[in-house]
């Protein structure tokens, strides 16, 4: 799989320089990429799965081995898209979460982070966020 933040990541929607992603030939279905997306693949293959997560949700991290399995059957023709949505209400801990991930985004090593938070549990103490931000990759 090829990790990478795409360039189009520098424009929000609607602004200019914005990216597109979706089908190779460029007709038909179309999503702007935000600024803050994560992408997984590559922006111009035919598929496009846009994620909206939240690292609390029991329901996140049952699909994550599934999107992981689409996206190793079909590399180089899918895309993941992945935005942050914490649902505070229910998941008091998701936008803690989203941030850690953030962080270790700011030092290119979003997926790894994304993989770790999805793959357990979350947790508020200290201890194990740093264990995690460690396992990573990240300084």
């Amino acid at each position: 799989m090829n990790e990478k933040t795409a360039s189009v990541h520098r424009a929000g929607p609607g602004q200019a320089g914005a990216g597109q992603i979706g089908p190779g030939d460029g007709a038909g279905r179309e999503a702007a990429l935000a600024a803050a997306d994560h992408v997984l693949g590559d922006v111009h293959a035919k598929l496009t799965l846009l994620e909206y997560g939240d690292y609390e949700s029991p329901a996140c991290m049952r699909a994550e081995p599934r999107i992981q399995h689409l996206m190793g059957a079909h590399t180089g023709r899918l895309c993941l898209v992945f935005r942050h949505f914490p649902m505070m209400e229910e998941h008091p801990h998701a936008e803690l979460a989203a941030e850690a991930a953030e962080a270790a985004a700011a030092q290119g090593r979003f997926w790894p982070m994304h993989r770790l938070l999805l793959a357990r549990p979350i947790t508020l103490r200290l201890r194990p966020w740093r264990a995690m931000h460690k396992a990573s990759g990240s300084t």
